[in-house]
């Protein structure tokens, strides 16, 4: 009878992401408490990485200073398994806020050693806030969660917030839904 009445929610939420035409997710684990927060560089104001995990989604803001490829860090507990990064920008134009890319690694700031795995496909905001949802496929031995953007400017984040893999019920209108 549950398997039947969560065919049955896993049915209909998927009818509900095909009638808005975008992918989500719904968290049904755990959501990570971070151990930290940095970034590349910090705005002259005092807008620091720890403003991205500090829970007020909408008002505080993590901001790099404008330079090549900034990146914001999160750190979580070692031997996490990490399914999903949700997060939101600032909001604005793309030249603020994007494009970027998420990465799981082995130290702040990792994207390009031989230790990090890229997350799901480079985010384009297009002026939006998201949130937006980049899956990790539960990757193991990264502590660290790298959002970097993939051009020259200023990086703003409002909220990270990084699941663990052991319950997401994916829901993406091209796709069955899978537990």
């Amino acid at each position: 009878l549950a398997a039947a009445a969560l065919a049955l929610a896993a049915a209909a939420l998927a009818a509900l992401a095909a009638a808005l035409a975008v992918a989500t997710a719904v968290h049904i684990g755990s959501l990570v408490t971070p151990v930290s927060a940095s970034q590349s560089s910090t705005f002259d104001r005092p807008y620091p990485a720890s403003k991205a995990i500090d829970a007020d989604e909408l008002n505080s803001v993590a901001v790099t200073d404008r330079e090549d490829s900034p990146w914001i860090t999160v750190e979580v507990p070692a031997n996490t398994p990490i399914s999903d990064v949700v997060l939101r920008t600032y909001g604005g134009a793309d030249d603020l806020n994007g494009p970027f890319r998420v990465f799981a690694g082995t130290s702040a700031g990792d994207t390009s050693s031989s230790t990090a795995v890229p997350c799901g496909a480079e985010v384009t905001p297009g002026g939006s806030k998201g949130p937006f949802t980049v899956s990790c496929g539960g990757v193991t031995g990264k502590q660290y969660v790298t959002i970097k953007k993939s051009t020259e400017g200023y990086l703003r984040l409002t909220d990270v917030k990084v699941y663990t893999a052991n319950s997401t019920l994916a829901i993406n209108p091209t796709r069955t839904p899978t537990l």
